[in-house]
This record gives C-alpha cells, structure tokens and sequence, in this order.
C-alpha cells in the first residue's frame, strides 16, 4: 500500500501545496447535505441519470459527473469514504479518493467543468432559507440510507 501526502497530492496534480489545500483540505460542513441531494443536484447540471451516476459505466460524460459527487460529498458531508463509495455505487473507498483528485486535476484542466462543480458547490454552501437544528435527525429507520429530517423552530 502507499500513502500518500498532500504533498504528493498536489505535486501529482501539477499544483502548489496551497492551491491544493485551499481545493482539496478547506473541508467546511456548515449543515447537514445529503448525498442523495448531491448525486441529484449533480445529475441536473450534467444531464445524467441519478443511476449512470452508480452505474458501472466508465464514460467520460459519465465519469467526471461522478468524480464530482466524491468532491462534493467529501466537502459537504461528514460521510466516510467507505461510506461515500457505498453511496455512489458501492465503490471502494480507494476509488473515491482517486475520483476527489482527478476531479481536481478536470476542474484544474477544463475551465468549464470547474465553473459547473464549483457552481454546485456554491450551492450546496449557500445558507439554509431559516435555522435549522441539524442534530434532529427525526428519522424512524436511522442510518445513512435516511434522508436528513430537520426540527425548525420558527419562533427564536
């Protein structure tokens, strides 16, 4: 097995170790994202089917969508890899990693791709319309396999 540091990371890449960190490291989870939403929102700006994203497919039009979901996921999400992968068609967590990073290199590479993943991101940053309590996960059946359900409390 090799392990590799941001250093190598960002050297693989062809990018100074700050671009990479700023890219790749700068992991903020302001509230609670699905990636159910992030595998929806993703397949709207790319035009792709929610099941071409967790297919095993391995065309261009198919795969960078997909490589987006790892990127968005690992930032929007406190999600594990393993479970990120288990999320985008059971991939090992591996192939997540190798996906985050080659998202990277396309949004480095193709000045389109990164306005359209980075659009979506601006997205699933923007604030939630009202407060919300993200540690009310009201969900009957629990687990990762269940959509996020918010208490709101509209009058404070």
């Amino acid at each position: 097995m090799t392990i590799f540091t941001e250093s190598d990371a960002a050297n693989y890449l062809g990018m100074t170790l700050p671009r990479y960190t700023a890219l790749a490291v700068n992991r903020k989870v302001p509230r609670s994202i699905s990636i159910h939403r992030i595998r929806q929102l993703v397949a709207e700006e790319f035009g792709v089917t929610d099941a071409q994203l967790v297919g095993a497919q391995r065309a261009k039009y198919i795969s960078r969508p997909r490589q987006a979901v790892y990127w968005l996921a690992k930032r929007h999400t406190k999600l594990s890899l393993p479970v990120i992968g288990r999320h985008v068609g059971n991939r090992d967590h591996t192939t997540v990693i190798a996906g985050d990073l080659r998202c990277l290199k396309n949004m480095d590479n193709d000045p389109q791709y990164r306005s359209r993943v980075l659009m979506l991101d601006r997205r699933l940053a923007a604030p939630a319309p009202w407060p919300i309590d993200s540690g009310a996960d009201i969900c009957a059946g629990g687990g990762d396999d269940c959509p996020s359900v918010f208490v709101v409390d509209l009058n404070g």
